[in-house]
């Protein structure tokens, strides 16, 4: 179901209510399905996880739950979300409700899991670059098999985007994921690897790899050099607004911090949430560890654990799904168009 710019003025009119005092409205809601994953990128710390299933009565629970409450997307995430038990149900329902569906996948899996993919709107696929970058960072043969996934969507014709971690590995060699996108009719999302630095082992990078990340200055001639190619025409799913927040940022280094580049007002908890794997519904997905989080099984199910998330241990961050998700929250006009223009 593609969002239309009616959608976009009603998200608008929401944000604007959760301003001005009104209650948490989830119009998204990412939920890790399981924390298994075929992968072993070496940025990523899901796999020394417990490596738990969500039930999938509790998954449908909580697609019906956030559907009433006026869910627009449903976001699923691990782990390695094709490795979880009934997909096809969960999409299944989503689609029943009307809810655009994202996925997020390492891509080894795709010919398995075609039945459900055919149901979800947009599958974002990791790709790092070529064979030896994408190999180095995600396992030996994993591009071979990204890449037949990729034609596995394409002859089906479910719509797919990349998602690139630029690292020092591969922030020399960019152009090519572009040139792809070019050639295959898809675009090219790109994400900042970034470490928490803080010696505290998060799921998603683990604070162990620091030289793998760019520095500052590297960084923001990356960032400016992928907003150039955008302006140019290249096909780049991330918007201008979000290379933008990015060079405003002081310190590409620190992932966190309390709006100091004026950036939009952060919508964690509040337009959207993270349910865990451990049952547990966050802010976000980068809130994991760092609070508490809510009971969703409780009396009141989504909706009292929304309002009970309590307080974000930040205001800002250079999350690339954060920001852009605060950026169309905050009904920002380059990002609504940039979104309307690609999906």
């Amino acid at each position: 179901m593609r969002p239309t710019l009616k959608d976009f003025l009603v998200m608008g009119g929401e944000a604007l209510a959760v301003r001005c005092g009104r209650g948490p409205f989830p119009l998204t809601l990412y939920v890790a399905l399981t924390d298994r994953c075929p992968m072993r990128c070496i940025y990523c710390a899901v796999p020394r996880r417990q490596q738990r299933d969500l039930p999938t009565d509790l998954v449908l629970q909580m697609v019906r739950e956030a559907a009433d409450l006026g869910m627009k997307r449903l976001q699923l995430v691990g782990g390695e979300p094709l490795m979880a038990p009934d997909l096809g149900a969960v999409v299944e329902t989503a689609n029943r409700h009307g809810v655009f569906v994202t996925l997020t996948t390492g891509g080894t899996l795709i010919a398995e899991q075609m039945a459900a993919l055919t149901g979800v709107d947009l599958v974002f696929v990791s790709l790092d670059g070529d064979a030896q970058v994408h190999d180095t960072h995600r396992g030996a043969g994993t591009h071979a098999q990204v890449m037949a996934g990729l034609d596995r969507l394409t002859a089906a014709g479910v719509p797919f985007w990349t998602t690139t971690v630029v690292t020092r590995l591969n922030h020399d060699k960019l152009e090519a994921v572009v040139d792809l996108a070019r050639v295959r009719g898809h675009q090219a999302n790109f994400q900042l690897l970034y470490t928490t630095g803080d010696g505290f082992e998060r799921h998603f990078h683990p604070s162990s790899l620091p030289k793998l990340a760019l520095n500052h200055d590297e960084a923001r001639r990356v960032i400016a050099r992928l907003r150039r190619w955008k302006k140019d025409g290249a096909p780049i799913g991330s918007s201008t607004a979000y290379f933008d927040y990015l060079l405003g940022w002081p310190d590409l280094n620190r992932v966190y911090g309390h709006r100091e580049n004026g950036g939009p007002h952060c919508m964690a908890g509040r337009l959207y949430a993270y349910l865990d794997t451990d049952g547990r519904l966050y802010p976000c997905g980068d809130a994991v560890g760092r609070t508490p989080g809510a009971d969703v099984t409780g009396p009141g199910g989504l909706a009292t654990a929304l309002e009970e998330l309590g307080p974000q241990p930040c205001g800002a961050c250079i999350v690339a799904c954060n920001v852009e998700q605060n950026l169309l929250f905050a009904f920002h006009p380059r990002t609504v168009v940039n979104w309307l223009r690609r999906l």
